[in-house]
């Protein structure tokens, strides 16, 4: 498959005059949902590189993408004009255009001249305020990273709060299962495994010591921790386990030897509970 990402409409229309798919969005997260993204090296953090999408696709009968912004759909607006222009040119009926002011996503696939249209009049990424500010990854996973701050959390009951709604948010469609939760007992442990972002405006890093992830994601989380000796009792860590639905044993202590390593000498070990799937 072939993907052309730097050229306008104008210049490869001649391949792409009939398009056998086209995609608009919104929400540049529903693009991102459906597959449609590149990943570029954060600026800021080179352990990270940075979600980007576009905001149409056009596919051809060769399997070729092409890849537009300043197209949009699901208002009435310029992007949205821009996107009935374009369509036009694609000699695409009126019937299915007129959808692209009243549908947060636009999707239609063509088979023979015959149309199939499949939008969304309004699409839970732009109800709920998805944001690719929080989505990251390092070459292999898709990371999900928190955005709340734990900074004077014990004066601000609604920082936890914002965790949760996180944790819940994203789990709608990413993370449905787990199969892996790694926690750090000290920043240095995180840290050193890569597990923090640079805030720039702060002047520091961001550190998250409880890990979810599964084959393809992670979810990077910044819980407060009040020393408890058994990291398992810790407040916010029992209290993200149940939102996950996990069940550990806390009054078995872990192991005295992982003690010794990970709380006496920091070594760069996280406490690491597998999760089985239910049912």
């Amino acid at each position: 498959m072939k993907r052309y990402e730097n050229q306008s409409f104008s210049e490869l229309k001649w391949r792409f005059h009939k398009p056998n798919y086209v995609l608009i969005a919104f929400d540049e997260f529903d693009l991102f949902y459906r597959g449609f993204y590149s990943l570029e090296q954060d600026l800021v953090d080179k352990h990270l590189y940075s979600i980007t999408t576009p905001d149409m696709v056009l596919k051809n009968e060769q399997d070729e993408e092409l890849w537009l912004n300043n197209y949009k759909c699901g208002y009435g607006g310029t992007g949205a004009h821009n996107s009935e222009s374009l369509l036009k040119k694609c000699n695409i009926p009126n019937e299915f255009i007129d959808k692209v002011f009243s549908h947060d996503v636009f999707e239609l696939k063509r088979h023979n001249d015959l149309f199939n249209f499949s939008g969304v009049s309004n699409s839970v990424f732009r109800n709920q305020s998805f944001s690719l500010n929080n989505v990251y990854s390092d070459g292999e996973k898709i990371i999900f990273i928190q955005e709340a701050d734990p900074f004077n959390r014990k004066l601000n009951t609604t920082s936890q709060d914002r965790m949760f709604d996180f944790i819940s948010k994203y789990r709608q469609f990413f993370l449905s299962t787990i199969t892996r939760i790694s926690i750090f007992p000290t920043k240095q442990d995180a840290v050193s495994r890569g597990y923090y972002k640079k805030n720039i405006y702060r002047n520091h890093n961001k550190i998250f010591q409880l890990i979810i992830e599964n084959e393809y994601e992670q979810m990077w989380l910044n819980p407060l921790f009040e020393k408890k000796s058994n990291v398992l009792l810790e407040p916010e860590i029992q209290n993200i386990l149940e939102v996950l639905d996990v069940t550990v044993n806390t009054k078995v202590r872990p192991k005295l030897e992982w003690v010794k390593e990970n709380i006496f000498n920091h070594a760069a070990e996280p406490l690491v509970i597998n999760v089985e799937q239910k049912g």
